[in-house]
């Protein structure tokens, strides 16, 4: 059975009719089978072959047995020589394929300008395009030449249509506020700024990247022109605008200088947003390993000036195991004086519980320096989930946002702040002061282990509840959240 439809669809692909049969006895026998296989091979694909390469074995034996010439005629056949073109014109003039006017180059330029340029597709997906469209229409294929000089054509008036669409879209503030930074004014964003890194993970880095990202927004570059234009075409815009000094673009008249910057801004902006989360991240994590990293050496400092405290322990048990009716000053000041025994209870003291040490050494490191970086981070960056496992930190963000517009440093957990499901209980302790929470630790409190992950939509971030965090808050977790990329771009 599947013999038999491989055999019908063999038949309906490569079978000659009538009229083709006696066109082709019409030429010379050891030419007849090379003619079949352009002929029919131009019906199928739309263009000619390039040699036997491109057909089947069984394909070719097929065609050979309808003309009755055996397989080894193509080896003397001149698939590129004269023969080989002419059998191809003849082809074209047989198969009612006629050759393009210049209404219809324009109308294919067209068609490249508005179909083919906005995807991005490369010369030879593009030439493809073209045979395609040839085809469809029953024209002959223009030359190679001519084909690539179409392309050219179409790709330069698509980029200055798409150019002047963007600049035209920008207000007058915008374009007064881009030029003074390609001038790199005073008072913005320079455009070597924009087309540095990040930078190494600190605070000042954050702010800079977020004053970066602020500009960038505040100008209200028209994201919609841009909609339909595929990614390479932006990336290749992108890539020119950044490979060019300050002094080369303001070389360009001001329409084609204007839509330069405006996309290359454009795509700066989710580029700089991912920056910004990175970089977010990486000091996030940074504030809690410098807290642990502090506490491990405040304990080392602890555990030497009471040496060996295993050592008196034993001892201490020994003697009291030796003489059980003795008293402390008899039995156990010989082993560990007194005064060893006032450091150790004074350690254990003022050394709390590992999880205060920590709590501690991150608030004054957060509240001192890197809390500076909040307000910035909760204005530009867009924090979304439509996962409900995450909507309490979605509203502790909320409550965060509201006590701070509103000057308030305690939140109170009667206002529906969310405490179970965002406090870890190890740290409740050190928040809750009669049903008030002060800020500032509402903000760094966090459950650790699994958390969503951040992941940039577009110009917004979106969790990823598959990854794994040690966050070390409300204020990292959201981190995690924001909405602004890539997957879904």
């Amino acid at each position: 059975m599947d013999k038999d439809v491989g055999d019908i669809a063999l038949a309906e692909k490569w079978g000659l009719k009538p009229s083709e049969r006696a066109h082709i006895a019409a030429k010379s026998p050891a030419a007849r089978l090379g003619f079949a296989v352009q002929l029919k091979f131009y019906q199928n694909f739309g263009r000619f072959p390039v040699g036997t390469e491109d057909l089947t074995d069984r394909a070719l034996i097929y065609l050979g047995d309808q003309v009755e010439r055996p397989a080894s005629d193509l080896a003397e056949y001149g698939w590129t020589n004269r023969l080989g073109q002419r059998h191809r014109a003849d082809i074209l003039q047989f198969l009612g394929f006629s050759p393009l006017k210049e209404g219809d180059l324009a109308h294919l330029g067209t068609w490249l300008e508005v179909e083919i340029c906005p995807v991005g597709a490369d010369d030879e997906a593009a030439h493809e395009a073209i045979g395609r469209w040839c085809f469809t229409r029953r024209f002959r294929a223009p030359s190679a030449s001519v084909a690539g000089k179409l392309l050219r054509s179409a790709r330069r008036n698509f980029e200055n249509g798409l150019l002047s669409r963007v600049a035209a879209a920008l207000s007058l503030e915008s374009v007064v506020a881009m030029e003074a930074s390609l001038n790199e004014d005073e008072g913005v964003v320079s455009f070597a700024a924009l087309k540095a890194d990040p930078g190494r993970i600190a605070l000042e880095s954050v702010l800079r990247t977020a004053d970066r990202l602020a500009f960038i927004r505040g100008l209200g570059l028209p994201h919609t022109l841009l909609a339909n234009v595929s990614t390479p075409v932006i990336e290749r815009l992108r890539r020119r605008v950044a490979q060019e000094t300050g002094w080369e673009m303001r070389r360009h008249p001001a329409p084609r200088r204007m839509g330069l910057y405006a996309i290359f801004l454009m795509a700066c902006e989710t580029k700089i947003i991912d920056g910004l989360v990175d970089l977010l991240i990486d000091t996030v994590h940074k504030i809690g390993v410098k807290a642990e990293r502090k506490a491990v050496q405040a304990l080392t400092r602890n555990v030497e000036r009471v040496y060996g405290k295993d050592r008196l322990l034993a001892g201490i048990a020994q003697a009291a195991v030796d003489e059980p009716d003795g008293t402390v000053r008899t039995v156990i000041f010989p082993v560990a004086g007194e005064k060893t025994l006032k450091a150790v209870i004074t350690e254990s003291e003022t050394q709390g519980s590992w999880e205060a040490q920590i709590q501690t050494l991150m608030r004054r490191s957060y509240a001192q320096h890197y809390r500076a970086m909040l307000p910035c981070i909760l204005e530009l960056l867009d924090f979304r989930s439509n996962n409900a496992a995450y909507r309490p930190v979605l509203d502790a963000l909320a409550h965060i946002r509201q006590a701070r517009a509103a000057g308030r440093r305690v939140l109170r957990t009667g206002d529906g702040v969310p405490v179970d499901e965002v406090v870890p209980v190890k740290w409740r302790g050190f928040l809750f002061r009669k049903e008030r929470i002060a800020l500032i630790d509402y903000e760094l409190c966090g459950k650790r282990g699994k958390s969503p992950g951040i992941r940039r939509v577009g110009t917004h971030c979106r969790l990823n509840p598959d990854s794994r965090s040690d966050s070390m808050g409300v204020w990292s977790m959201s981190r995690k959240i924001w909405t602004a990329r890539r997957r879904e771009s």
